[in-house]
């Protein structure tokens, strides 16, 4: 299919006529090839074949084709650069230290000691390495320092005309100088300690010089090589601080004139015309905008039990609580309210059993059905609003019916929402707020919408007119989002307090 289309259409020659038009035909031709090799695993899709393709381009770590080799550079990896030569090699970056965070892991897995722990004393005290730690750390040591050398030595061999070696040091290390010693043979031990590769090219350089070719301490060279060692505020290297030394050295900046004060000042002092719809994210969460200028959390009430409150249903026996915070028995009680199958909930025992079958399918935590308490969702099911709920076609009852929908100034404030991050001016004209959120109960009729929230606050009497107001611009904002999404009124509101068995319309 892909060469018939290809031919059909003429796509690779309308590449090659382009810019870069070799490299971009290489990357169909790339495709192609991969397609044929995929082509005997027929009937396993799109996402298979972009499964293969990436593997395939893991494995063999080459490019997806060919770059321009004339009049330009090629940045790559030592291993990419295998098997490569080029004219010109600037190896950079020789100051960098090596990477030997495995060696300092609690425990280390060597293919000679075995499994190397750390020990420390019983019950106190810091980790310390074992003589099998020790051990391996320090094979390890030798054996990762070993392939860096190596990297090391295939760099510096792609150069043909010229090698490049580029270091920066900083440090106790860079103070020493570089010495013209005589050379001597090097020990082992001095490799092993070496830091960076920059350390063995400062044990390198005495081998291959004579003390004549030693011109100061900052360069030298002969004819195999050269080097020049600059000091941080070298102005050659142009260096952060370059600009303030000019300045402290007299080089001030001429005068400007009137007009380009002015120019100046306008620019320092612009303020940007859309500065209050950069004070918060343009997406939020309806939890979010409720917490706006009221105290406490939704569900973040304790879910214990007080002594029995006239005028409202005893507390419910039953609940096993576990060791659950009140946020995740809230969490678990919405949970069961999401899954329940709606034809069963004529008893206490039935929704036991369903809250057994959904543990047992995965869909439920033991410790969450654990927490439930089955008294207070019976109730709900058994209450006039739960009835009425449970009359309705199973196709008109939405739980945890999740929305996003936009919200300008007006709809905020009619929430009693605070627009925009302004407290002055709210949003700017034209602006808007993304707002997500999840309806824990709403009944989609034909000409309109009832919207039930669930609640597990632990309320008294006292405490549930304060509630209540705190809820009621969540119960907006989600009837202004399924008005604006369904397009039919929201007739009724309702507040369900599970723990106290009562439902409130708001």
């Amino acid at each position: 299919c892909l060469e018939a289309a290809l031919a059909d259409t003429a796509y690779e020659a309308g590449l090659r006529a382009g810019p870069r038009g070799g490299e971009r035909v290489a990357n169909v031709q790339r495709l192609l090839s991969l397609a044929r090799r995929f082509d005997p695993c027929r009937r396993q899709g799109l996402y298979r074949f972009l499964k293969f393709v990436e593997a395939q381009e893991e494995e063999a770590g080459e490019e997806p084709a060919p770059l321009p080799t004339r009049n330009a550079v090629r940045l790559m990896t030592i291993h990419r650069s295998k098997v490569l030569e080029f004219p010109v090699v600037a190896l950079a970056g020789l100051g960098g230290k090596f990477n030997l965070r495995d060696l300092t892991r609690p425990v280390a897995l060597n293919d000679v000691f075995g499994l190397c722990p750390k020990i420390r004393a019983p019950q106190s005290g810091p980790f310390y390495p074992s003589l099998v730690h020790w051990l391996a750390a320090r094979r390890e040591r030798r054996e990762a320092l070993g392939e860096e050398l190596r990297l090391l030595y295939v760099a510096m061999t792609r150069a043909r005309d010229t090698l490049l070696l580029v270091a920066s040091a900083s440090g106790k290390r860079s103070a020493e100088a570089w010495s013209s010693a005589e050379p001597r043979p090097l020990a082992d031990q001095e490799l092993i300690e070496a830091a960076c590769p920059l350390d063995w090219l400062r044990l390198w350089l005495p081998q291959v010089t004579r003390p004549g070719d030693w011109r100061g301490s900052g360069a030298g060279g002969n004819a195999l090589l050269g080097w020049s060692i600059y000091p941080r505020n070298d102005p050659c290297l142009r260096s952060p601080g370059t600009r303030e030394q000019e300045f402290a050295s007299g080089l001030a900046p001429a005068e400007a004139s009137p007009e380009a004060l002015a120019r100046l000042r306008e620019r320092l002092l612009w303020r940007y015309g859309q500065e209050p719809a950069t004070l918060e994210p343009a997406k939020a969460t309806v939890s979010a905008l409720r917490r706006r200028g009221l105290a406490g959390d939704d569900e973040s009430v304790s879910l214990r039990f007080g002594p029995a409150v006239p005028g409202l249903t005893p507390p419910r026996s039953g609940s096993s609580g576990g060791r659950l915070s009140a946020a995740q028995r809230g969490t678990a009680h919405h949970l069961f309210l999401e899954l329940a199958r709606l034809e069963d909930v004529q008893g206490e025992i039935a929704l036991r059993n369903q809250a057994r079958r959904m543990v047992e399918a995965g869909r439920m935590a033991a410790e969450d059905a654990a927490a439930l308490d089955y008294t207070a969702l019976l109730a709900f099911y058994q209450s006039d609003l739960g009835r009425r709920v449970l009359r309705q076609p199973r196709s008109a009852i939405h739980r945890e019916l999740p929305f996003t929908a936009r919200f300008g100034n007006a709809d905020l404030e009619a929430a009693g929402v605070r627009p925009g991050p302004d407290p002055a001016g709210g949003w700017p004209e034209g602006e808007f707020l993304v707002v997500q959120g999840a309806i824990d109960l709403a009944v989609i009729l034909e000409t309109e919408i009832w919207l039930v929230d669930f609640k597990t606050d632990a309320v008294q009497p006292a405490t549930l007119p304060e509630k209540i107001r705190s809820y009621r611009p969540q119960a907006a904002l989600y009837a202004m989002a399924l008005e604006k999404i369904y397009r039919r009124p929201v007739r009724e509101r309702w507040l369900h307090f599970l723990m106290s068995g009562q439902s409130v319309p708001i």
